[in-house]
């Protein structure tokens, strides 16, 4: 229904509420179809849907190939979970800024080689691996930390062994 109470329009269906297309670039969206609240389509390589508000926050949704792009004044993205954890992305001049009660940020690796907890305790990192620890510059010095039974093995034009 068209101007229906303080309802610009209200629609009803068996299989959607809603389906919007334009006519000349074939992109559409579905409205309360399935399952789904909003089921956007974008042609060409541009995003499935647009969200932004009367601030700096803007999201582009299945956006070419990257799925998500965000941007905002503060962050591009803030993520939370049930408890503490907490990932601002693209935040000031920092890639990833995370927080929590246990650790900032956990990274391991896909075969399970290597582990590292950043901003752990009174550590700041506590990382695992066949090495715990690898360091270089680009001077050629190296460093290994948690090497075998050594502990440390470092090289470079001024290391001290």
């Amino acid at each position: 229904m068209l101007g229906y109470g303080d309802s610009g329009i209200e629609a009803f269906g068996t299989t959607q509420g809603g389906y919007f297309q334009n006519s000349t670039t074939s992109s559409s969206a579905h409205l309360a179809w399935g399952g789904r609240g909003i089921e956007a389509i974008g042609t060409g390589t541009t995003e499935g849907g647009w969200f932004h508000n009367a601030l700096s926050g803007n999201a582009y949704v299945a956006f070419n190939d990257t799925g998500i792009e965000a941007t905002g004044s503060l962050a591009g993205g803030y993520f939370h979970g049930p408890a503490s954890g907490v990932a601002y992305v693209g935040a000031g001049d920092s890639g990833i800024k995370a927080l929590g009660n246990d650790v900032g940020g956990y990274f391991k690796d896909m075969d399970n080689s290597g582990t590292a907890n950043v901003g752990y305790g009174d550590h700041g990192i506590d990382a695992s691996g066949a090495t715990g620890g690898y360091f270089h510059a680009t001077a050629g010095g190296i460093a290994y930390a948690g090497y075998g039974t050594i502990g440390m093995d470092a090289s470079g034009p001024l290391a001290l062994k």
